[in-house]
């Protein structure tokens, strides 16, 4: 947190309503005796997520539209066979 938050010094008549809209902007210090507290406002990370699987989805649509997936296969078939290890190794 910055120390340019706005802060707002809370007593007993402070309304919790008026704080939250506060906070809806930017984050805010509340103080109160000798105990300081940031309040900030917590996205929704579901939908961010959402959008942004979404996002990835239609960027990468259609890429592989033009491979060969009978070839991929035959080259995996193969490559299994290879193997991957040297053929001096026991």
């Amino acid at each position: 947190m910055t120390d340019a938050a706005k802060t707002i010094q809370v007593d007993d008549e402070t309304s919790l309503a008026e704080v939250l809209a506060e906070a809806d902007g930017a984050p805010i210090r509340l103080t109160k005796d000798n105990a300081t507290y940031w309040v900030t406002r917590e996205e929704d990370d579901a939908s961010r997520r959402a959008e942004a699987i979404a996002a990835a989805v239609d960027a990468t649509r259609g890429s592989w539209k033009d491979l060969d997936a009978d070839a991929i296969i035959d080259e995996l078939y193969r490559a299994r066979d290879e193997g991957t290890r040297p053929a001096t190794r026991p």
